[in-house]
């Protein structure tokens, strides 16, 4: 439409410049909205793969509140059998392990948040049946399994496969130690 004969009358030629005109700034603007939308659509793109990656890599707060807690209980919990071994009194400790260790069982029983890797995942869900087997086991204790020095050695050695464990969480989701060391 645009390139054919050289139209006789100036009116007519004037009448295709316009319309040759407004082809060209309509494609411009095409062109410049068709631009915006690629980026704006790349923008979005990239946004949601790096909530995903940030989602999958690091801790719901649920889930960081639950690690941070059973830190300070599974150290209390080693504080008062390292107390019976060195002579405490079982009548005044007792009560006390047996309320952390139920802390321990419930840590242990909450559920997961969806979205994790399965590496993450399966780091916690190990640590977490090591919290719920090892508050069972502790909670379950009578006054004569306490005095067992034999016994109480071998829950300080169960505390220090879940403190590995624990490591091995802290490490993976890069939880800082050293800070909940200096909150205690």
């Amino acid at each position: 439409m645009l390139n054919r004969k050289r139209p006789k009358t100036k009116q007519k030629r004037r009448g295709l410049k316009k319309k040759k005109y407004r082809l060209q700034k309509q494609k411009r603007i095409f062109l410049s909205w068709l631009l915006f939308l690629a980026i704006f659509g790349i923008v979005t793109i990239s946004g949601a793969v790096y909530a995903r990656y940030y989602q999958s890599t690091n801790l719901t707060a649920e889930d960081s509140n639950m690690i941070v807690q059973s830190y300070f209980v599974t150290e209390e919990v080693n504080t008062n059998l390292k107390d019976i071994e060195s002579g405490g009194s079982i009548d005044k400790i007792q009560p006390k392990l047996r309320e952390v260790s139920s802390l321990l069982v419930s840590y242990g029983n909450r559920n997961l948040a969806q979205g994790m890797t399965e590496e993450g995942t399966s780091l916690l869900i190990r640590y977490k049946a090591m919290m719920k087997e090892i508050g069972t086991n502790i909670y379950a204790l009578s006054s004569e399994d306490l005095t067992n020095a034999q016994l109480n050695s071998n829950y300080q050695k169960d505390l220090e496969k879940l403190t590995q464990s624990r490591k091995k969480v802290f490490d993976y989701f890069k939880i800082n130690e050293l800070a909940l060391k200096q909150k205690k």
